[in-house]
């Protein structure tokens, strides 16, 4: 969060020397617009032992494909640009990770967590100013979020767990980020964006044993960064 604030310091600082200075408003960025974007995900996720199955935490980091469509509409005041927008995406994130520290054959179902998400939605707005055919810009807003996580063991060798494994819920978590758009003709625009989606939830879940037993797992979502690129079309 920390570097987030004072990315938006920069971009803040920049833009009152813009207004001081002579800048150049080429192009026409008001109206509305579509575009595709694609690009990857990073995550993390700590699994909270609660009732002592394996007796001690672990965390995994995440990472997946992020690829979709964006829609919105500019207003152009000089140099200065903002916005409304909604974006539509299908993040490939699929990440299992098994308990470590474990002495002893495994098989692949011990002990083993996973995190899934695959479509999100976003309603953000923006804003930024221009230099020449750039737009340099913050976003914040809304996404939403399918996530799953869960906790399996079904190898036969010791205790295992037969029920009750995984939780799921659309998540709603706050949004921002920036990024730079560059005019390839009056139509044609190309994008660079990275975005923080402050995630920090718990999902829980208590699974029950072969013989009966109750064990709880918290498995806490860290926040998500995603890196793209896309086109825009502007009509």
């Amino acid at each position: 969060m920390g570097k987030i604030i004072k990315l938006y310091s920069l971009l803040f600082v920049l833009t009152s020397c813009l207004i001081a200075g002579d800048v150049s408003s080429k192009g026409d960025w008001e109206g509305y617009y579509v575009g595709v974007f694609s690009g990857i995900t990073k995550g993390k996720v700590t699994v909270h032992d609660e009732s002592g199955y394996n007796g001690k935490d672990f965390s995994y980091s995440t990472s997946g494909a992020y690829s979709g469509i964006v829609a919105g509409y500019n207003w152009q005041r000089k140099i200065f640009v903002y916005g409304l927008e909604g974006k539509i995406g299908y993040l490939n994130y699929k990440q299992k990770q098994q308990f470590p520290d474990y002495v002893g054959v495994r098989k692949p179902e011990d002990s083993l967590a996973s995190f899934e998400s695959d479509f999100s939605v976003s309603l953000l707005g923006r804003a930024g100013f221009i230099i020449n055919k750039f737009l340099f810009y913050a976003k914040g807003g809304i996404t939403g979020l399918n996530t799953k996580v869960s906790f399996i063991d079904d190898d036969p060798s010791g205790l295992t767990l037969t029920s009750d494994t995984s939780a799921s819920k659309f998540l709603w978590r706050p949004t921002m980020g920036m990024g730079v758009e560059m005019a390839m003709n009056k139509k044609w625009r190309f994008f660079v964006e990275y975005m923080y989606i402050n995630s920090n939830t718990l999902l829980s879940h208590t699974a029950i044993s072969n013989y009966g037993t109750p064990f709880t797992f918290t498995h806490e979502i860290y926040d998500i960064r995603t890196f793209t690129a896309g086109f825009i079309y502007k009509f």
